[in-house]
């Protein structure tokens, strides 16, 4: 190729990278003025971002009083912090949840980040705050295709919340209750059961068997999935209780065990009732005060006011 047609080229390379930051920058400097940057918010955000995890605790309570005023400089710092750091802003503007065109960029941003745990940072924090849908639902459901199954199952579940304005249509969740990963169909499959809707029956009938046949999955997030998914099943669920009493008095992780717990006391065969007592009456000495809670007050008699939760 000539010379001269290759300068031609370069220069208009760097023509569009030129203009590809100037609107960027454009973009930034149109926030910074409809929503002015607090000038506590940029060492604020700065301790929030740093290493150090008690400036960063501290750091979240500065910034959640400053709200409006800082969420222009954490989307900046979006840029340029650890991964950590981006997880920390997510929770953060989430937490704030204003102004919403700020906290959907601020999406936008982790739902493309290269580290793991920022996109799901954004699948989890998406489900605290559903009055956030309008601006999140577009970049949760791009999660929906993301590598990762972990990922993929937090968008799946934290948009099956969503309320029907937002929410997946009923052919995706049947499309993915059919999903060949155990993580993804028993997340749908916990989806489908969650709307009461009859015309999920016939595919997640055509699920249990698999659902049951990977209760024993090595991955943690997979067997948690779906012992909780098999719970929603209820009674239509009574062939998985022999392995989910296995589960829930051997499983080496105790968030499942209780998870297998909770999941035989709403299939509540006699024998399930049984083995759900026996896990509960074991978490109601543990040393983790959740689970002890959490087992305490599935023990309390039906006529007992509920403790207030922790």
């Amino acid at each position: 190729m000539p010379i001269a047609v290759l300068g031609r080229l370069a220069r208009t390379a760097a023509v569009l990278a030129i203009g590809t930051l100037t609107i960027a920058g454009c973009a930034q400097a149109v926030i910074s003025l409809q929503y002015p940057t607090h000038p506590q918010a940029v060492p604020s955000v700065g301790r929030l971002v740093s290493d150090d995890p008690l400036l960063a605790q501290e750091a979240k309570v500065e910034i959640a009083s400053l709200g409006e005023g800082a969420m222009p400089e954490l989307l900046r710092r979006m840029q340029d912090s650890s991964p950590e750091g981006r997880v920390r802003i997510v929770e953060i503007a989430t937490q704030i949840g204003r102004p919403t065109s700020i906290v959907g960029l601020i999406y936008g941003k982790a739902v493309k980040d290269p580290a793991v745990q920022v996109r799901q940072a954004a699948a989890f924090q998406g489900a605290r705050k559903t009055e956030l849908a309008a601006v999140t639902t577009q970049p949760l459901r791009s999660l929906l295709e993301d590598p990762v199954p972990e990922v993929r199952a937090a968008a799946l579940s934290t948009l099956g919340g969503f309320g029907s304005e937002y929410a997946l249509s009923h052919s995706e969740v049947v499309l993915m209750i059919g999903d060949r990963d155990p993580l993804i169909a028993a997340t749908a499959a916990s989806v489908a059961l969650s709307r009461n809707d009859a015309s999920f029956q016939a595919p997640l009938t055509r699920a249990l068997p698999r659902l049951i046949a990977n209760l024993h999955a090595q991955k943690p997030a997979t067997r948690a999935a779906v012992v909780s998914a098999l719970g929603l099943y209820r009674e239509q669920a009574s062939p998985a209780v022999p392995p989910l009493v296995t589960i829930a008095r051997h499983d080496p992780v105790p968030e499942i065990r209780m998870k297998a717990a909770i999941a035989l006391s709403r299939i509540g065969t006699p024998a399930a009732a049984d083995a759900s007592k026996e896990t509960f009456q074991a978490f109601s000495t543990s040393e983790k005060p959740a689970l002890k809670a959490l087992a305490q007050g599935y023990l309390r008699p039906a006529s007992e006011p509920a403790a207030a939760p922790e």
